[in-house]
Formats: C-alpha cells, sequence, structure tokens
C-alpha cells in the first residue's frame, strides 16, 4: 500500500514473512476467565437462534459454534502476537459469527 507521498507501508512480501511469522509462533494461553466469557456468548447465541427466525438462520448453533469462537479469539490473538487470548478476542470472534450466521 503507498500514501499519497509515495511511502510504502505494508508490502507483499512483509505480510508474507508476517504470517509465517505468526504461524511459526506458540499458540496464546487461554485464560480461565475468557472461558467463562466465551461460554456466555454461546449461552447468548443459543438463546438468539431459539428465539429467531430459523430460516433466516445459516448454520446451527451446537457446540462446534463454542470450538468456533475459541478457535476464531485464538486466531486474533496470535495475529496481535499476543501471549493470551482476552476478552476482546472473544468479542471480536462473536461479532464476526453474529455477523455471519444471523
Amino acid at each position: 500500500m503507498t500514501t499519497a507521498t509515495g511511502i510504502q507501508i505494508l508490502t507483499r512480501d512483509f505480510l508474507k514473512k508476517y504470517v509465517s511469522f505468526v504461524k511459526a509462533s506458540k499458540p496464546p494461553e487461554l485464560r480461565g476467565d475468557c472461558v467463562e466469557f466465551a461460554a456466555k456468548l454461546y449461552a447468548a447465541l443459543r438463546a438468539k437462534a431459539a428465539k429467531a427466525d430459523q430460516s433466516k438462520i445459516s448454520v446451527p448453533i451446537t457446540v462446534r459454534t463454542l470450538e468456533t469462537i475459541i478457535r476464531l479469539a485464538t486466531a486474533h490473538a496470535k495475529m496481535r502476537l499476543s501471549r493470551e487470548v482476552v476478552n476482546d478476542d472473544i468479542q471480536m470472534a462473536a461479532s464476526l459469527l453474529l455477523h455471519t450466521i444471523f
């Protein structure tokens, strides 16, 4: 990406190296309070899905949805180069799922 002054901010080569570095790094730890937060968001998703019109829901809300929230949150934390998953990562994962499911 080049700015109006001609300075390159992100290059394809940099992004390739960054993704390679992130993939090679140790996965972030999931803290206990984050597990509780993810479980509460999962319960809220199930409640919302139960009340919603079933024809408008793209996928059913199952235990795999909770696993997906945790995987997405872990990936988000990893891309931030964080050593642990925080509630903001889980919130980001939940907002992605809300957008795609409903």
